[in-house]
């Protein structure tokens, strides 16, 4: 029999299957063109951008940073602990599962944090703001928002604008910002801070707490100046329903209104609506 001349390879063979599935291990980084896209994300890092026109981005697995850019877009975070911008238009913002910073920007939004502790800006427009399971951070800005707080010990800022804050289930931090605002705590022992006469307001523009809890609840009065004659910041003193008798930093409270008087003429400086509320005692406050 005659022999085969060809020498042999004297490489060992690697005896183990190989994967056919193919392997990136590149992030994506994409940035739309002026129409509506559409850009999926991989299970890395991921960056995308919309650019201008009505797009969808969504993230996937991974800490991604998404832009919608101008345009109505639409922004999924995905899991992982997502960046998500919606800059401007009408914007729909969906962190997911991680804990993502969430910021509409200009327009009318709707942000939505989803599970972990998450941080959501509604910027400029009348936006919704809604943290879901964990300890989140909303805070409305410009516009007319409604926040709502969801499970977890909430920190809710409705800032500038007619705002609806809910905190939700836990023992949550209120702060109605400028505007006449209405303030529900929901279950819990909730935090309600005002820093200023000018937030609570007065006459037919002031806020409202829908649900405070006698005994539960706190109303955080400490950062507003009780007497605006002397230098620093005075405390209130609290007086239960008697009339002001033309002292400043007189607190009463009669017929469900929580009035003060900070420069001593007599007349209510700021009034709060304390829906459904008949009294009130010093450890209701912190002043």
């Amino acid at each position: 029999t005659p022999v085969d001349p060809t020498p042999v390879d004297p490489t060992p063979v690697d005896p183990t299957p190989v994967d056919p599935t193919p392997v990136d291990p590149t992030p994506v980084v994409s940035v739309g063109t002026a129409g509506n896209d559409t850009i999926t994300g991989g299970a890395l890092n991921d960056t995308l951008g919309g650019g201008r026109g009505n797009d969808t981005l969504s993230g996937g697995a991974g800490n991604d940073a998404l832009d919608g850019g101008q345009g109505n877009d639409r922004l999924n975070g995905g899991n992982g602990h997502d960046i998500l911008k919606g800059s401007f238009g009408d914007d729909k913002l969906y962190g997911g599962d991680g804990n993502d910073r969430l910021d509409g920007g200009a327009g009318n939004d709707l942000l939505e944090g989803g599970d972990g502790n998450d941080s959501l800006v509604g910027g400029i427009g009348n936006d919704s703001l809604k943290g879901g399971d964990g300890t989140d951070k909303l805070f409305g800005g410009d516009g007319n928002d409604r926040l709502d707080g969801g499970s977890g010990r909430d920190q809710l800022s409705g800032g500038a604008g007619r705002d609806t804050l809910i905190g939700g289930t836990g023992d949550d931090v209120l702060r109605g910002g400028a505007g006449a605002d209405v303030l529900k705590g929901g279950i819990g022992a909730d935090h309600f801070v005002f820093e200023w006469t000018s937030e609570i307001g007065k006459g037919t523009q002031h806020d409202v707490i829908s649900d405070f809890q006698v005994g539960v609840d706190t109303l955080d009065l400490s950062g507003i100046d009780a007497n605006t004659k002397r230098m620093g910041n005075q405390h209130f003193d609290f007086i239960d329903d008697a009339r002001f008798s033309k002292v400043a930093g007189q607190l009463r409270f009669s017929d469900g209104v929580l009035s003060g008087d900070v420069n001593g003429d007599g007349k209510a400086d700021f009034k709060l609506d304390l829906s459904h509320v008949t009294q009130l005692s010093d450890t209701d406050f912190l002043l």
